[in-house]
């Protein structure tokens, strides 16, 4: 798969707009995505906003729609800080909206994010794509190896 599969809606240059908590929410991940990249809301390790910034992203994307997206799927990714954040909660969340991507950083421990990654794939039938955030080529190796992301994003 290539990245106009995985988004449709992208255009070059690819504008990410990264997920920070409190900051990227719904307005901004959707405006992002609208200009032709792909935004992200930053659900950070608040587990309680999550549904509500989804709703909003449904509800901004019905009023609006963005062309070329898939009927099924959010042309919007979500940031989780993985240490804080219940699995549950958010296997729940990604499986009832879909958005394109998750974005998954700062985990205990890399093993962690195995789980993390095959509950979203199975809860999306594959639909939402794996990102994960690393500081070190060390953890790059090891990440793709356990995970198999789609993209690795290199943390500056």
């Amino acid at each position: 798969m290539g990245l106009h599969n995985d988004y449709p809606w992208v255009k070059a240059p690819v504008i990410i707009g990264a997920p920070m908590r409190l900051i990227s929410l719904a307005p901004l991940a959707v405006a992002i995505s609208r200009a032709g990249g792909l935004g992200f809301i930053g659900a950070g390790t608040e587990v309680h906003d999550l549904q509500a910034y989804l709703q909003e992203t449904s509800r901004l994307i019905r009023e609006t729609p963005i062309a070329g997206c898939k009927a099924n799927v959010l042309p919007i990714g979500v940031g989780f800080i993985t240490w804080g954040f219940d699995l549950d909660i958010a296997v729940k969340s990604i499986q009832d909206h879909r958005p394109a991507a998750v974005w998954f950083f700062a985990p205990n421990n890399n093993t962690d994010l195995v789980q993390w990654t095959e509950r979203i794939r199975i809860a999306t039938q594959g639909d939402t794509k794996i990102w994960v955030q690393v500081g070190s080529v060390q953890d790059a190796v090891e990440i793709a190896q356990l995970c198999r992301p789609d993209v690795i994003v290199a943390q500056g």
